[in-house]
């Protein structure tokens, strides 16, 4: 069984650093949840999401400096940097949705299908958590096949979600004239947004196999 031999100090250090990044982003699986149940009938919750993105932007822009700075391998630096990037979108879109839902909550604007549209968002944030919780371990991978093995677990994953998408998308244009564009509108943002976290980890996970697969060379 291959190992994956990080060469210097600095690269192991990275993957230590994103592991922490991905278990915060778990931290939005239950406030999003909360978020889309209980329309925001705390709004601390809609504080909480924003103070996650703020310190995600000051996470990722420090360890962006590190990567450049520090000792890690020329070869991997690129997609570590992607990598990262990609992280930090995370916490944005997790809080635009949050965003996006508050402006129907103040506006009291009405919703068809909510409760059907709610449980498919939630189906869809724990999708994401799933993801994020196989990206820690991924990220502490002790062997090339254990890294491909949860790599092929993050897309069977992201393509369950897209599943979802697809099945909530055909049964609005299903009932299409349940909906005016801005309700249209608001279920087409939060379904594409969550598309997008999963996505972005899938990518992630890519990278990250291809970053172990170089420094096992």
């Amino acid at each position: 069984m291959m190992k994956i031999r990080f060469l210097v100090a600095g690269e192991q250090g990275v993957f230590e650093r994103l592991k922490a990044l991905a278990d915060r982003a778990r931290e939005e699986t239950p406030l999003a949840t909360e978020l889309f149940r209980e329309r925001l009938a705390d709004p601390s919750v809609l504080e909480r999401m924003k103070a996650l993105e703020k310190r995600s932007d000051e996470l990722t822009f420090k360890l962006s400096e590190d990567i450049m700075d520090g000792a890690i391998n020329p070869a991997v630096l690129r997609d570590l940097l992607h990598v990262t990037d990609l992280m930090d979108t995370v916490f944005d879109a997790y809080y635009f949705i949050a965003r996006e839902v508050n402006r129907t909550v103040v506006t009291k604007f009405k919703l068809p299908m909510l409760d059907k549209n709610t449980e498919t968002f939630v189906a869809q944030v724990n999708i994401a958590d799933k993801q994020l919780e196989t990206l820690g371990r991924l990220l502490e991978a002790g062997s090339i096949a254990e890294a491909k093995s949860l790599r092929k677990k993050i897309e069977k994953l992201e393509e369950e979600g897209d599943e979802l998408k697809d099945s909530a998308f055909d049964l609005m244009y299903e009932n299409y004239t349940l909906f005016d564009y801005f309700s249209f509108q608001h279920y087409t943002t939060v379904l594409r947004e969550l598309d997008n976290i999963q996505d972005g980890v899938e990518d992630m996970s890519d990278l990250i196999l291809a970053i172990v697969n170089t420094l096992s060379r």
